[in-house]
């Protein structure tokens, strides 16, 4: 009896172990430049897919104990030409997020806020727009995903809609 009782206490000291080094993996991950540039194309390539525009995001910060990130500058490129402004250009964007399920990797935001907005939508003679078009035809549209989107907080600070 003595002898199971040994295996099964090395067999949870084993499992301890590989728990912690499982965590430690994690927290070097996501502190990892390698982790933040991942993040940073597979933003760029959904909202650029989302939208059909062209995006560039600036600085990207991810705070994984507040589970906060903050982008600036965000410019959403619609189909204007190259010498006119963009369709969307803000200075800073913060949004806090709430993890709803690890398994079915289910997120949500609990805060967004949006410094210094700069929305410039362009009617040209021939009754067209720069708003962007999505790549992939979607039932909704990128607009309206971001009206319907559940978020606990918005805060928009400073905008200009032309």
């Amino acid at each position: 009896m003595r002898k199971f009782g040994r295996v099964l206490l090395r067999l949870f000291a084993a499992l301890l172990l590989l728990a912690a080094i499982g965590v430690l993996t994690a927290v070097l991950v996501f502190r990892s430049g390698w982790f933040y540039e991942l993040v940073h194309q597979r933003a760029v390539t959904e909202i650029e897919k989302a939208t059909g525009g062209r995006v560039e995001l600036g600085n990207f910060a991810f705070d994984w104990k507040r589970l906060e990130i903050t982008i600036g500058p965000f410019v959403l490129h619609g189909k204007e030409s190259a010498n006119e402004p963009p369709l969307v250009r803000i200075a800073s964007i913060t949004a806090r997020l709430r993890i709803l399920s690890m398994v079915e990797r289910r997120v949500d935001l609990a805060s967004l806020r949006i410094d210094h907005p700069d929305v410039r939508i362009a009617f040209y003679p021939d009754g067209s727009n720069n708003v962007p078009e999505p790549a992939v035809p979607n039932p909704s549209t990128w607009a309206e995903d971001v009206v319907h989107l559940a978020v606990g907080r918005y805060e928009v600070l400073d905008g200009i809609f032309e």
